[in-house]
């Protein structure tokens, strides 16, 4: 284990010549991984051979290949992309995502703070209705599938939504 000798100074104000006294407090501290850590944490995850070359003394009889960061194996991690789906929507309305956005904090003029949208995965088209609340989403729901079957003479054949029960609180 490795010590570490620092010395603090400490200002404890001005004496009677108007001399600004100091006093040097000594401190012994103890360096093991943990400080190697803490170095690495503050200098924004250095690699360990470059934090080696930085702070020598730090890396007295220790390999700097033998240290890990979760962290840093983390963000070297590529996330898997999704998957090509099998299912391409290949006429208008055969399926709709939805979602329910709000509250927000700035009323619009009629006083809603929420909004439902309904995207076309065919066409990218995309219906955008404003709420007062939350519970109006299966309510508008209703409209947009009546106004898709009288406008269009079609069905929604798949909705999908991020599994919110906002669509569906009461039936």
């Amino acid at each position: 284990m490795l010590m570490k000798l620092v010395d603090y100074f400490l200002d404890t104000g001005y004496d009677s010549s108007r001399q600004s006294r100091r006093t040097c407090l000594n401190s012994i501290s103890v360096l093991d991984s943990s400080e190697i850590m803490l170095w690495h944490y503050r200098l924004g995850h250095p690699n360990f051979h470059y934090l080696r070359h930085l702070f020598p003394k730090l890396f007295i009889n220790k390999n700097p290949s033998l240290f890990q960061c979760e962290i840093c194996e983390f963000a070297k991690h590529r996330r898997t992309s999704f998957s090509t789906q099998p299912c391409k929507a290949t006429k208008p309305f055969t399926m709709i995502h939805s979602d329910v956005w709000g509250p927000y904090q700035i009323k619009t003029l009629t006083g809603k703070r929420w909004f439902i949208t309904f995207i076309d995965d065919h066409t990218r088209v995309t219906w955008v209705f404003l709420l007062h609340d939350k519970s109006e989403a299966e309510t508008m729901f209703k409209k947009f599938y009546n106004l898709i079957l009288t406008q269009f003479q079609t069905q929604i054949q798949i909705f999908r939504n991020d599994n919110g029960k906002e669509y569906f609180n009461q039936s």
